[in-house]
């Protein structure tokens, strides 16, 4: 991918309080932050998708290939290595388009230049159900999960026409071996050339003021459910669950230690 592409830039925080339900609910209730409005926009259903091929070509050159559904729209995602930022982001090139056969032409063409050959036509593509996808033979489905995300716009006091930065409050629904677990995260992503002063300002606002609450997350949700899948065959992962299924916090730790090598 060339630096014409989107660059996605990112702050991720993980909720470690006892009752996440209860940080979720408390942020969403905010309407001002520092010197930002936020400015409620739904909920949005998300299920995420995350395929390779057979042998594995997208994961050794650190490239991910997604097919989300957000609604009822289907969209089809290709990322690049993630860059660690000095404050605590993560910034990353991303390709994110609606599902078609022309967005299928393109990502087939990008992933080419990256030596990775996907044999089938993109008009056919076009003609079937995004799910089918799935289904070819050129892919293998990697990771299947959902998210139910709740959105919030940022807009500065001063300018409320121009959306700086996006907050999301996540519940992701990690589907293990016989098992569902929880995770629920803030996401706060730039959406403008000056969003990414928004994005570090509210991140530091978020550390500092719930500190035994929220911990930064640099790892990517694709990264994590494969280190619980790790972690699952090597103990019982119900152990570090609560009543509610959502991950306790000292799993987090243990996952940590797993990383090594794995990032979108």
């Amino acid at each position: 991918m060339s630096s014409k592409d989107q660059k996605e830039i990112e702050a991720k925080l993980l909720i470690t309080a006892q009752n996440p339900n209860a940080v979720l609910s408390q942020i969403a209730r905010m309407s001002s932050l520092l010197n930002y409005r936020l400015l409620k926009r739904g909920r949005i259903n998300l299920r995420d998708i995350y395929l390779d091929t057979p042998d594995f070509k997208l994961k050794q050159q650190r490239l991910a290939l997604r097919l989300r559904k957000s609604n009822s729209q289907y969209f089809l995602t290709l990322k690049g290595k993630s860059q660690l930022t000095t404050w605590g982001g993560v910034e990353r090139l991303e390709i994110e388009l609606p599902w078609s056969g022309k967005s299928c032409q393109r990502i087939i063409e990008i992933l080419k230049e990256h030596g990775i050959l996907i044999d089938f036509s993109y008009h056919t593509l076009s003609q079937i159900p995004p799910l089918s996808l799935t289904k070819n033979p050129a892919f293998i489905i990697i990771q299947d999960r959902e998210t139910k995300r709740l959105l919030r716009q940022i807009v500065a006091e001063k300018n409320r026409r121009k959306v700086l930065a996006e907050l999301a409050l996540d519940t992701v629904h990690f589907h293990l071996a016989g098992l569902t677990v929880l995770q629920a995260e803030i996401e706060l992503e730039a959406k403008d050339v000056d969003g990414q002063d928004t994005v570090r300002a509210l991140t530091e606002y978020f550390i500092q003021d719930y500190p035994e609450n929220l911990r930064s997350w640099t790892i990517s949700k694709l990264s994590t459910g494969i280190l619980l899948e790790q972690l699952q065959q090597e103990t019982d992962i119900r152990k570090f669950i609560n009543t509610q299924h959502y991950l306790l916090p000292e799993i987090f730790d243990l996952l940590i230690k797993k990383i090594s090598g794995i990032r979108e």
